[in-house]
């Protein structure tokens, strides 16, 4: 079975590849719209790349089958200003992985 592309991660919040800092707003969401294949078991790994070993992350959602058709929703502590490369990647039941572009974001101060 042939692996479908994947369409590149949202974050909330972002304007022409700029996000501005608010200090209200503790956290960013990032946004795994749903999957041609998603299937319960899938496992769903963000990585927010600032760059920055101990600044950087990676997450990981599992695919119960209630979300399945639904997007995997991760919320991540207000990043510091910056530039940030995103994306994500999937891994099935069956061993098979897919990776996503990568998207750019500024987090302006």
């Amino acid at each position: 079975m042939d692996v479908q592309p994947l369409a590149p991660p949202e974050v909330e919040g972002t304007e022409n590849g700029v996000i501005t800092a608010h200090a209200g707003a503790p956290r960013l969401v990032v946004r795994i719209g749903p999957y041609t294949g998603m299937s319960a078991g899938d496992e769903v790994r963000l990585r927010w790349d600032t760059g920055v070993p101990r600044t950087s992350l990676v997450d990981t959602r599992l695919i119960v089958a209630s979300g399945v058709g639904a997007s995997a929703l991760f919320h991540l502590p207000r990043p510091a200003p910056g530039r940030v490369r995103v994306s994500y990647a999937v891994g099935h039941p069956d061993g098979r992985w897919s990776v996503s572009p990568h998207m750019t974001v500024t987090i302006a101060g």
